[in-house]
């Protein structure tokens, strides 16, 4: 069971847990608490006397899932680990952001077929959930799967007609009752909550969560540290795709959206290499700071707290691997990210938006410092190379809020994009359609797609 879920069972509110996580951030994004959960788990482990066990988690019309099914046979054969399967309906509403809209499906159907090819898997060019009736019967395949053992085997190619809406397809394999699959799923989803976590196409290994194809490099990592490679095999089987340093001149007339959140621990360690990117290719980049969720209103979902903690020690697994290390954070909403948007346009006017918001988060992420005081904005402000005397003049104003306003709203596009939360990113000119991608570890669809982009000039 996870903390938060012990914790959750003894009686404490949401925002009593809000509370917690806050006052123990840094026990959820720094190396130590990872090593000795590691150590722990392992040695309770082996005292037990069991074997290495792996929760996996699937959902089957997540597009995400579909491209992790296509790795899954490599994964179970080139390590001595027990793979347990679960099957899902859809993610948790309660402890996930709006994850329904039509605009986010469209989303992660569009994110899995640019990302699929990266690691050596497809997606099909679809523009729609599969048809409701074929899901449930593919989620009755599946259930009977488990129940004989053949689900890792199943999963791709019951996923691929699936998506197709290939009836005669699924007609052709064993399905378990409509009964014996809620009960199926009922276990998996109540299994996922006491673990914490929320999301499909998920892996959890000793304590920790990996979401998706795209984390499984950290899951193999701490598996072949743990000597748990099956004899003769060596490597790994999901690599993770690096940019490949693409360089170009004169494409001002591409211009790169960054959608940044002050307070998301992915913005704050993506700014460098973001950086990188538009000076290696030349495009301009135009920075849209957005409110956290916490400050949106009404009409927008805060995250949970059991997705918080997940999505912090992931930010602070995916910062070490960036060589970024997250370990003295201090945690803020309400006034100090008011107080950082109120100089933006001052710091832009100067050519230093970016650098105000690089530096406020490097403060809050990187050096502990206490951004809710005016001692710790004038150091965001000094080290953003900013005059303080002259930005107390201007702190606090509320000229900031129209724009900011009109950033959230332009990104999220509830309809159109999905895209609810930073970093992210919205590609135009070139001649091409505009590209709108989330998350720090998406530059690499990025980079290809301004490749592109020069190359039809």
């Amino acid at each position: 069971m996870s903390l938060i879920a012990f914790m959750l069972d003894n009686g404490l509110g949401e925002e009593q847990l809000r509370s917690f996580f806050t006052n123990n951030i840094k026990q959820w994004v720094g190396q130590e608490r990872v090593d000795f959960a590691h150590s722990l788990s392992e040695t309770k482990r082996m005292q037990n006397g069991e074997r290495r066990r792996i929760d996996y988690f699937h959902q089957s019309d997540d597009p995400c899932s579909q491209l992790t099914a296509q790795v899954m046979p490599q994964l179970i054969a080139h390590y001595d680990v027990d793979f347990v399967p679960h099957l899902l309906r859809c993610p948790d509403s309660n402890a996930t952001a709006d994850s329904k809209s039509a605009g986010f499906l469209q989303h992660c159907r569009e994110d899995a077929m640019a990302i699929g090819p990266l690691h050596g898997c497809s997606f099909p060019v679809v523009d729609q959930q599969p048809e409701p009736a074929l899901k449930l019967l593919a989620d009755q395949i599946l259930t009977q799967a488990i129940a004989d053992d053949t689900f890792f085997d199943l999963i791709a190619p019951v996923g691929r007609a699936l998506w197709a809406n290939d009836a005669n397809a699924l007609a052709a394999y064993t399905a378990a009752t409509a009964t014996d699959t809620n009960r199926e799923v009922a276990s998996a989803e109540k299994l996922r909550s006491k673990l914490g976590y929320g999301y499909a196409s998920s892996f959890f290994y000793g304590g920790e969560w990996f979401l998706g194809i795209n984390r499984i490099n950290h899951l193999e990592d701490r598996l072949i540290s743990q000597g748990a490679r099956n004899r003769n095999n060596i490597g790994i089987v999901v690599p993770r795709p690096r940019e490949v340093g693409y360089r170009s001149t004169g494409n001002s007339d591409i211009t790169l959206e960054f959608f940044v959140c002050a307070r998301n621990p992915y913005s704050a360690i993506v700014i460098p290499r973001l950086l990188d990117l538009v000076q290696r290719t030349g495009i301009t980049l135009q920075v849209r700071p957005v409110l956290p969720a916490t400050m949106r209103g009404k009409d927008f979902k805060p995250v949970g707290v059991q997705e918080m903690i997940c999505q912090y020690a992931d930010a602070g697994r995916e910062g070490r691997y960036h060589n970024m290390y997250c370990s003295d954070v201090v945690d803020c909403t309400g006034l100090p990210i008011k107080n950082c948007y109120s100089l933006f346009p001052w710091a832009t006017n100067q050519g230093k938006g970016l650098s105000l918001i690089a530096a406020f988060m490097d403060c809050m992420f990187f050096r502990g410092v206490d951004i809710a005081t005016n001692a710790g904005m004038r150091i965001v402000v000094e080290q953003a190379g900013l005059d303080w005397s002259e930005a107390v003049k201007v702190l606090g104003n509320t000229d900031w809020e129209t724009q900011i306003d009109a950033n959230l709203e332009d990104m999220y596009q509830a309809d159109q994009t999905g895209l609810f939360s930073g970093p992210g990113f919205r590609l135009s000119g070139g001649g091409y359609p505009e590209l709108m991608v989330r998350g720090q570890d998406r530059l690499i669809v990025l980079e290809a797609d301004i490749e592109k982009r020069v190359g039809q000039k």
